[in-house]
């Protein structure tokens, strides 16, 4: 996460922190996936849920 100095607009610092603490939540849907954890998309299942 880069410093707050370095965001133009406080809106914009706490809008990427925000997201960024989603990411650390470890949700397996969200997360698992090529570059996060190393797999090639190939690699990783997909699962979809339906109501």
């Amino acid at each position: 996460m880069p410093p707050k100095k370095d965001f133009q607009e406080i809106n914009e610092y706490y809008s990427t922190l925000f997201h960024e603490m989603v990411h650390s939540t470890g949700n397996k849907d969200r997360l698992d996936r090529e570059g996060v954890t190393g797999k090639t998309a190939s690699e990783v299942k997909i699962t979809v849920k339906r109501n």
